[in-house]
Formats: structure tokens, sequence, C-alpha cells
């Protein structure tokens, strides 16, 4: 059953992103992925606060037949009211009705000469050891997995003195982290179009803010969250460090977004979807190994040892940028 559960949610997040990719042009795509990834991003804060008062009130199974009935709805309305965003398919349609409209859009020859064709979904793993993508899908991978990290962690330490939190408020205590995936995304979602108008020489230019943004702040809260469980200090200085995951984690992903759609249009989905396949599954070992880890080097030492790996990443994918960028400017000059 969890299978099926994360085979419908990539399943939603990666037409999602398609969708982003068909219908909003690279001016604007940065807002507009920072914007989409919040359901994302929030969805998993906000459910424990949402899961543990159904779970106080009326039981564990309350939550599963409150998922099915949103879940339902929301289907539904994707079904009635979504059209089709393929520009392929939206210009072949378009063509049967008004060939002329077709005619007169600058880039309605291209879109029209690449026939959408289904590729192994095994094909798509390319672009995790492609050099122009590997340090950003690695970048974004590793923050995405570091807060899940906390996540998982925190339950545990959150029933326990000197926090002794109820179920409920276990629950709530995570809207912290919300907040910070709000404003991050956000935030940073507005500045990659401003750096794709700086950087335009280079379309990894797209990444430098989302890159400075995460590497100011996701070290900071795995550092204070880790060592905070470890000291036990109070409630508010682990609250604190939750903001600074969630406003990491959200930074980086629209830049990264952006720019792995922007490489090749014609391939957005698939590109996007490299990425979903490469954090779910960094995540799914890193929340595999937390608990074992923590119990091993402590909270403190193993939230230590993700953001030093969260550096080396983001250092790599910002060398890599800064290369690409002197590398389009001396051809230029």
């Amino acid at each position: 059953m969890r299978a099926l559960q994360g085979f419908a949610q990539c399943s939603f997040l990666t037409t999602g992103q398609a969708v982003v990719a068909d219908v909003f042009p690279p001016a604007v795509r940065g807002s507009a992925f920072g914007i989409f990834m919040l359901s994302v991003l929030v969805g998993p804060v906000v459910a424990p606060m949402i899961g543990g008062a159904l779970s106080a009130a009326l039981g564990w199974r309350a939550t599963f037949v409150f998922l099915a009935i949103f879940c339902g709805v929301v289907g539904s309305l994707l079904l009635i009211f979504l059209p089709e965003t393929h520009q392929h398919l939206v210009l072949k349609r378009l063509e049967r009705k008004d060939a002329a409209r077709v005619q007169s859009i600058s880039e309605a020859s291209l879109v029209m000469a690449v026939e959408p064709v289904f590729h192994p979904p095994w094909g798509l793993l390319r672009y995790l050891y492609l050099p122009a993508f590997a340090p950003f899908v690695l970048s974004n991978a590793w923050s995405t997995a570091s807060v899940f990290a906390g996540i998982t962690v925190w339950p545990i330490y959150a029933p326990e003195p000197p926090y002794s939190l109820n179920q409920a408020m276990v629950g709530v205590s995570y809207v912290v982290c919300g907040v910070g995936l709000l404003i991050g995304s956000l935030a940073a979602g507005r500045a990659a179009d401003k750096a794709a108008v700086m950087f335009e020489q280079a379309p990894e230019g797209r990444t430098v803010f989302s890159l400075l943004f995460s590497v100011a702040t996701m070290p900071v809260g795995l550092l204070l969250f880790g060592w905070a469980l470890h000291a036990q200090l109070h409630l508010a200085v682990v609250l604190v460090a939750t903001f600074f995951l969630g406003f990491g984690t959200s930074s980086i992903q629209p830049g990264v977004y952006s720019y792995v759609s922007c490489v090749d249009q014609a391939k957005a989905g698939s590109a996007t979807a490299a990425v979903n396949a490469a954090w779910c599954i960094i995540a799914g070992v890193v929340v595999l190994v937390s608990v074992p880890g923590v119990a091993s080097l402590g909270a403190g030492g193993y939230f230590t040892l993700l953001a030093g790996v969260h550096l080396l990443l983001v250092g790599v994918a910002g060398a890599a940028v800064f290369h690409k960028l002197r590398q389009r400017r001396n051809s230029h000059s």
C-alpha cells in the first residue's frame, strides 16, 4: 500500500511539473515552480497536524478515510477541469481548427517536429549522471532528504522530556517548518527568474540564488536542529531550526526545476521526473538510516554529517555554475 501511495504521489508530481513547463514560459518558470512546489513541500508538514488530530480524536484509521475522500475529490476535479497542455498535442488540435493561427506561432514548427514518444522509464536515469545535471540534481535531492530526516527523527524526541508533546502537538510543531517551506519556495522562485535575466548567457545561472539561499540556511538548520536535540535545548530553538530546514529545502528547488526544464523544453517532463526520482530514492535511503544513525552518532553528530554532505554537494554545483558562466563569458568576449 505504501508503494502504491508513492506511485500516486510521484505521478501527480511529475505530471504537474510537466504542465508547468508546458504553460509557463522560461521567463517566469522559476516563480511558477516555486508556487507549484508548495503543495509538495508543505503537504508533508501540514499532514502530521491533520493526521495527529484525527488519530487522537477518531483513531489512526480516520487518517486513511480522510485521504481516500480527499484524493477522490481532487482527482475528480482534475479530470473534469484540467485540459491537455502538451504543446505538440495542443498545436495539433489547434491546427485542425485554425491552421493559419498555428503558422503565426513562432516556435510552432519546432514543437510540431517532435512527436511525443513513450520512452522506457529507466532511460530517465541518464539525467542523474550527465555532468550538466548531476550536481544540481544531487544537491536538490540531498536537501530534500535532509528535511525528511528531521521530520523522521523529531517524533522520537518530541514525546520525551523536556518537550513532552502529545500526538496532536507533535503535528502542530511542524507548522514552523511549513512556514519556512512556504517563504523559501516563493522567494527562491522569484529569485530564479531574476537570475535567469542576470545570467542569461548560461541556463545554469538560474540556480545561482537558489544555491546561495540553500547553502546559507540548510547547514545552519541541520546543525542547530541536531545539537539542540542532543543538548535538550528549549523547544523554541528546535522550532527555529525547523524553519531554517524548511527554507533551505524549498529555496533550492525552483532554481533546479526551472533549469532542467528549460535546457530541453521538449523533454522537460523527463528531466523533472529524473530530479524527482533522485530525491525520492535518496530521501528514502536517508530516512531509512536516520534512526539508527542518530542512535549510533547521536543527533548532533548525525545532523552534522548531513550538513557536511550538503555543503559539499552545493559547493560542487556552485563551482559548475561558476565554470559555465566564465566559459560562456569568455566565448562571447
